[in-house]
């Protein structure tokens, strides 16, 4: 997700509750509500080389109603098992996972 022609999902939200699906470069500031930019991680939780999440630094320095609100699902299908018997994702996996959401959390954070 970190290249600008791979699918994302970003959805502008303003606080009234409408939802609209567009890209961050499409967002137009506004100074009539404050709005949310929701962030939706899959697989890559880089940030140092992600173009999404520069987008939206830009798009937050230039609208200060802007909230930023990054998501990370954990998907059930990855804990289950496969057709043919082992697990799709092991302790030692599982436990990757978990500490790279946490890491992205602080990163986030600061």
């Amino acid at each position: 997700f970190a290249s600008p022609n791979r699918a994302l999902h970003v959805a502008a939200l303003p606080k009234s509750g409408a939802v609209s699906r567009r890209s961050v470069s499409q967002l137009q500031p506004t100074t009539m509500a404050a709005q949310r930019l929701v962030l939706w991680f899959r697989n890559d939780l880089r940030l140092h080389d992600n173009y999404i999440i520069a987008e939206a630094a830009k798009k937050m320095s230039s609208n200060r109603k802007l909230e930023i609100v990054p998501v990370y699902c954990f998907d059930p299908r990855h804990f289950g098992t496969s057709k043919y018997g082992p697990k799709k994702c092991g302790v030692i996996r599982a436990k990757f996972l978990q500490e790279s959401v946490m890491d992205l959390k602080m990163q986030l954070r600061s």
